[in-house]
């Protein structure tokens, strides 16, 4: 599973996300040039304060507690991240009991942890860019990440994922490969989970895995 895969030169803008699930980085994978969006609307229920795990008792959604502007507009680029929880701490109990165990959670683990225990108040985007960076360079991403100047209402010459990223939209139609999880046993395989749980499960061999996923889905990527 270790094929390169020819990259689409075209630029696509997409939402913001939190510890992104596995369709996020196949996107920036196969695209290349990704802009983020932080002058939309900021809309609720998304992967953009969201993140999905595979926990002993199944799927577990983790969720940023955000504030919205009082006296600005609700755009992405205003929110806050809520200080009145120590959501960070939870979070990575979470993390740490759902994969402790997976065969490269040692390799990985200061990865997350010293991101989730350092301290943070500040914007939702500051946070979710500072993972995301953590998260390209140790998967050496070979992609371009940039962030809108304005909104952008008809993204013309940009393919549009504002709204397609989305805890509703399952992505079954994409070919997911399996690969070990910690509770596959109990629970089957889920695909699309948060790119963690491709680390820690697969590690070195992540890449890989994400190479296949555009392999196998080139046709979909193409059609956007």
């Amino acid at each position: 599973m270790n094929r390169m895969v020819k990259k689409n030169p075209g630029k696509i803008i997409m939402p913001t996300s939190y510890n992104p699930p596995l369709i996020y980085f196949v996107l920036m994978l196969y695209h290349k040039n990704i802009q983020i969006d932080i002058h939309e609307t900021y809309p609720k229920q998304t992967w953009r304060n969201r993140c999905r795990i595979m926990a002993a008792n199944g799927i577990l959604d983790l969720s940023i507690p955000i504030e919205k502007p009082a006296y600005e507009p609700s755009v992405s680029g205003n929110v806050r991240v809520s200080d009145h929880l120590p959501w960070q701490r939870n979070h990575w109990r979470s993390i740490y009991s759902a994969y402790r165990k997976s065969p490269f959670f040692i390799h990985y683990a200061d990865l997350f942890e010293e991101i989730y225990l350092l301290s943070f108040s500040g914007r939702l985007i500051d946070w979710n860019t500072r993972l995301l960076k953590s998260l390209i360079c140790e998967l050496k991403l070979d992609c371009s990440v940039s962030f809108t100047k304005q909104f952008i209402k008809e993204p013309y010459g940009l393919v549009d994922y504002r709204l397609r990223l989305t805890p509703k939209k399952l992505w079954h139609s994409f070919k997911w490969p399996g690969y070990h999880q910690v509770f596959g046993e109990r629970h089957g395989f889920v695909s699309n989970l948060s790119i963690a749980d491709l680390i820690f499960n697969l590690g070195p061999d992540s890449m890989d895995y994400l190479n296949e996923c555009v392999r196998l889905n080139a046709l979909q990527l193409i059609e956007g």
